[in-house]
């Protein structure tokens, strides 16, 4: 059976072809759409998961990085403490893993023990220092630049009379933190204390995202946002 060439050009036939068209593409088109949006969602899925399998791996060189340092001072405290003093060698010693090193008396004098500690003579950040770290080792931290803050270990000389002295070592930021550069590509760092206070940051995006974290957002396990800075899209991840 013939089709007539004047029923094609009708508007029935074109509305029937039209009709046909967008019965078979509408499915497809939706079922793209869809597929997008699960692709999307399976990416930032895992650019969670990499992100917080990075800050792990962080997190636990941090501490490696503390504990050694906090042997160190306690070492210190106990030469101190048994009337030694520190020789050339071991101030060298200290500057592999210190920016300074101080004994903070009951009458708040500092003495210095590194040659050429940055630290004031009446530096008020050892001041404010805890005086008691009851028989162990106290971790503070102090406030400075935008992303940078200072993390010092207070080790008192006598547990039994922690006021009459103790020891204050400021950790150097480039062994604490150790190069950005061996961080996977496109990956940043940010590590806050326990009132917010950003102690580092490796670069101005993670800063952004340090600045954006929800109120109390430090206090929990885990947490996971996106965001927006420098007209880019990034995602981050913070664990405690």
């Amino acid at each position: 059976m013939r089709i007539e060439g004047a029923f094609l050009r009708s508007k029935v036939a074109r509305r029937i072809v039209l009709f046909f068209v967008l019965s078979a593409l509408i499915p497809l088109g939706v079922s793209a759409f869809l597929a997008l949006g699960q692709v999307q969602s399976l990416l930032i899925e895992q650019g969670h998961a990499r992100l917080a399998q990075t800050s792990e791996g962080y997190a636990a060189y941090l501490y490696d990085r503390l504990i050694a340092a906090s042997e160190r001072t306690s070492e210190i405290a106990a030469r101190i403490a048994d009337g030694g003093s520190l020789g050339v060698e071991d101030r060298e010693r200290l500057h592999r893993q210190f920016s300074a090193v101080a004994l903070v008396d009951g009458a708040q004098q500092i003495v210095r023990l590194d040659a050429e500690s940055p630290l004031g003579p009446r530096d008020p950040v050892l001041l404010q220092m805890p005086q008691s770290a009851e028989g162990g080792v106290a971790l503070a931290t102090a406030p400075t630049l935008l992303r940078a803050g200072r993390v010092l270990i207070v080790k008192a000389l006598e547990p039994a009379h922690p006021r009459e002295g103790r020891v204050v070592a400021e950790v150097d930021p480039s062994y604490l933190w150790g190069d950005v550069t061996s961080l996977p590509a496109m990956t940043g760092i940010c590590v806050l204390d326990d009132a917010a206070i950003v102690l580092f940051c490796s670069d101005e995006a993670g800063a952004a995202a340090a600045a954006k974290l929800p109120t109390g957002a430090h206090d929990s396990a885990a947490g996971r946002f996106g965001y927006e800075f420098a007209g880019k899209v990034y995602l981050a991840d913070c664990s405690a």
